[in-house]
């Protein structure tokens, strides 16, 4: 039961470190095709937050690879590895929200006038 439940892990610790290489790369590619600008900035800004998350998913995966291994020294390096980078990316993420719920409050934009009713 146990090594069905450790392959589970290794497996889901891969497709998401695959997952967070595809993002890193279409984030970057899309914040190259930006203008330069407070949006360009926060792209560039989440592409940071991504890729620390993705080093903490990696060295997840490979907690899970070696755990149970002779390597297990290296297991618990990994594993504080993992969760310093996790609450690096969840602290970048909040900032990031920040930034963004912020976004346009600096463009000074006047909302419309109403118009007036006629009778």
């Amino acid at each position: 039961m146990t090594d069905s439940i450790l392959l589970i892990a290794q497996a889901s610790a891969l497709i998401t470190v695959l997952f967070g290489i595809i993002s890193v790369i279409i984030v970057t590619r899309a914040a190259k095709n930006l203008l330069p600008g407070s949006f360009k900035s926060i792209l560039s800004f989440s592409v940071i937050s991504i890729i620390i998350i993705v080093v903490g998913n990696a060295s997840m995966l490979a907690y899970h690879l070696f755990e149970g291994t002779s390597f297990h020294d290296a297991s618990e390096v990994a594993e504080k590895i993992w969760y310093v980078f996790m609450f690096v990316g969840l602290f970048l993420s909040c900032l990031e929200s920040v930034k963004i719920a912020s976004f346009g409050k600096s463009l000074n934009i006047k909302p419309a006038p109403k118009k007036k009713r006629t009778k």
